[in-house]
């Protein structure tokens, strides 16, 4: 691995839209996250929560604001619209985990 001259190197746009996605979606789930949750069954039979609702949603908000000509495609809300460039989202990656106070979601 080369290093990485702390000096010259920067955070893109992208990135830094990346920690504020993480930064809004961390405390929605901590909110929900070892407390009981209710889930309803999406159309494929695996669960959806308010918090993964939450958690699309705030980072839809960031990216419309952000990236306006870019698309969303979430796993709870679907696709935004046809663009050349698309932001792919799983609010919560292993939401049965997460369901059961699990800490193996991310």
């Amino acid at each position: 691995m080369l290093p990485i001259d702390q000096n010259s190197f920067t955070f893109g746009a992208e990135a830094e839209m990346l920690l504020q996605l993480l930064e809004s979606a961390t405390p929605i789930a901590r909110k929900y996250f070892q407390r009981p949750i209710k889930a309803d069954l999406k159309p494929d039979d695996t669960p959806v929560t308010q918090a993964d609702m939450q958690v699309e949603d705030g980072m839809r908000k960031l990216l419309e604001a952000g990236f306006p000509d870019d698309g969303v495609l979430g796993e709870e809300r679907g696709k935004s619209a046809n663009t050349a460039r698309m932001w792919i989202i799983d609010p919560i990656d292993g939401t049965k985990s997460f369901m059961h106070g699990n800490p193996l979601y991310g």
